[in-house]
């Protein structure tokens, strides 16, 4: 009987992490986007491509 809560709250703590890690992911993304449109024009066009892509 105890189980089935210890599992939820490991669901929860996972379901966390994993938002935050995406979070993250997202921001360090967003940073080498702006470091590339920076070196490059053409960096510009990939970039906001790329920007769509992972909104979608």
């Amino acid at each position: 009987m105890g189980a089935k809560v210890g599992k939820g709250e490991e669901y929860g703590f996972i379901l966390r992490f994993y938002n935050k890690g995406l979070r993250i992911l997202r921001h360090v993304l967003r940073q080498l986007i702006v470091k590339t449109m920076e070196k490059a024009e053409k960096g510009e066009e990939y970039g906001f491509i790329f920007a769509k892509t992972i909104r979608m």
